[in-house]
């Protein structure tokens, strides 16, 4: 995963990984797996394993203050910079899977995300 539009080099990229059911996309308790890395200013590559080749889909943001939260403000809009793959268009409601989908056939899959400040 390339993430693109680190700002700040505080925190962690935190990357929320989601299987091919639009049902449990970003459904809470709903990720396949989660990793964290250190926050890095730029872009940054982060490693994903996943089991088996498939459809997957992913979220993340950027947790500046560390708390392994993803801050929302008080009429829950995202108080942190997130991203998903594909950069699909981000409206009021929540993305869709099939926006956000991409197939892995192989190792070494590439598929970027920019960070929305």
């Amino acid at each position: 995963v390339t993430v693109k539009d680190v700002r700040k080099a505080r925190g962690s990229i935190t990357v929320d990984l989601h299987g091919d059911d639009p049902e449990k996309f970003l459904g809470k308790g709903q990720r396949l797996d989660r990793i964290r890395a250190p926050a890095r200013e730029g872009d940054m590559v982060i490693c994903i394993a996943v089991e088996k080749p498939g459809t997957y889909a992913f979220a993340l943001y950027h947790d500046e203050d560390a708390d392994e939260k993803f801050d929302k403000n008080f009429i829950g809009l995202p108080a942190e910079p997130f991203g998903l793959s594909n950069d699909p268009k981000i409206r009021l409601a929540t993305p869709k899977h099939k926006d956000c989908a991409f197939e892995i056939t192989g190792p070494l899959t590439p598929i970027t995300a920019t960070l929305h400040h």
